[in-house]
């Protein structure tokens, strides 16, 4: 059974990418050919300054040679993936966990609409605000690591005429990444700097929240703000990790966002997420429920702890609070042989 809080598949977020063992899981699933048709293909990268100047250009047939790629955007991967799950699955929307105990070898949930069910295992898969972690660890037993940056992300129509490409526009304290969609739509991205970034406002005030980030900003990315939604909400989040000891405690166990949430500057949250949980239903249908709980963890905690730090340590350098770090990036950018970032991104990649 899978329980969604929202009412239908949720729509939104930005382009992810499933790489390595999460290509090969798909794979081995048999989601390829499923994905194959919302496969952005993505032709290049590109890093702008606030000129509008090209800092650095990546060739994405190039830097991916060897590596399994798919990257498409995260309402196409739900979707298709929501479809084959209803396949195997009973798909329960709109309601929620009102309360979990564990009795008698069983975990008891309790829902918001009321029902009360027994199972072996609970799987908590929803995210950084995970209600299934705050239910079953105290707050003493995990933190939150916060960047003090915040993140928004919409859809609109293509104003900047890319086709198969990732565009990313770089000021000092704040950023833009677009990127081309199957549609004539291109997604945006924006992250700017909030010291003690925690909460963000609800609705239509997250639009003069984020204008308000952006005062005065560049062009390029002043003509993309121009199609900020208006009157509705959009996603918009304070960004996090989470930091936990254990992903498991009873019957209950954490898959992504909700057991880590690497944060979109390591470019691996989706595969991260993905190739996590296969490993959890591998080791599931190995053994006996702790041996998998303790399996799964072993295998994929030293990933998870190997990349978390990477991905803290790259934000000095894609927002960068001082003018020390802002002009060495950029110069790095320009000047270093284009080899060394496809070396490093690729190598990046492949470690999910």
């Amino acid at each position: 059974m899978v329980i969604e809080k929202a009412d239908r598949p949720r729509v939104g977020g930005f382009v992810v990418a499933l790489t390595h063992q999460a290509y090969f899981f798909a794979e081995e699933m048999g989601l390829l050919p499923l994905l194959a048709p919302y496969d952005l293909r993505m032709a290049s990268s590109s890093y702008h300054d606030r000129h509008g100047s090209t800092l650095l250009t990546l060739d994405n047939s190039v830097m991916f040679t060897g590596l399994g790629i798919v990257q498409i955007s995260r309402d196409d991967l739900a979707l298709a993936l929501f479809a084959e799950a209803q396949k195997v699955a009973e798909i329960r929307t709109d309601d929620s966990i009102a309360s979990i105990t564990h009795q008698d070898g069983h975990a008891q949930v309790t829902f918001a609409s009321g029902t009360e069910e027994s199972f072996d295992v609970v799987i908590g898969a929803d995210g950084l605000h995970s209600g299934v972690r705050q239910h079953v660890f105290p707050d003493t037993e995990y933190r939150h690591h916060y960047l003090d940056l915040y993140v928004a992300a919409y859809k609109l129509p293509n104003v900047l005429g890319i086709n198969a490409k990732f565009e990313t526009h770089m000021e000092r304290n704040r950023y833009m990444a677009v990127h081309s969609t199957i549609g004539d739509e291109i997604g945006a991205v924006f992250v700017w700097d909030g010291p003690g970034a925690r909460e963000v406002p609800d609705g239509p005030a997250r639009r003069d929240f984020l204008l308000g980030a952006y005062r005065d900003t560049a062009p390029t990315i002043a003509k993309v703000l121009e199609h900020c939604p208006q009157g509705e909400g959009f996603y918009m989040d304070a960004l996090a990790q989470i930091d936990m000891p254990t992903w498991h405690k009873e019957n209950c166990v954490l898959v992504g966002d909700a057991a880590w949430c690497l944060t979109l500057f390591s470019g691996r949250g989706a595969a991260a997420a993905f190739a996590g949980a296969c490993r959890l239903a591998d080791a599931l249908a190995e053994f006996d429920r702790e041996g998998a709980f303790r399996a799964y963890e072993q295998e994929t905690r030293p990933i998870i702890e190997d990349i978390m730090p990477a991905t803290r340590n790259a934000v000095r350098w894609y927002v960068p609070r001082s003018i020390t770090n802002h002009v060495l990036r950029d110069g790095l950018m320009r000047l270093v042989p284009n080899i060394a970032f496809r070396q490093y991104f690729k190598m990046k990649y492949s470690k999910v």
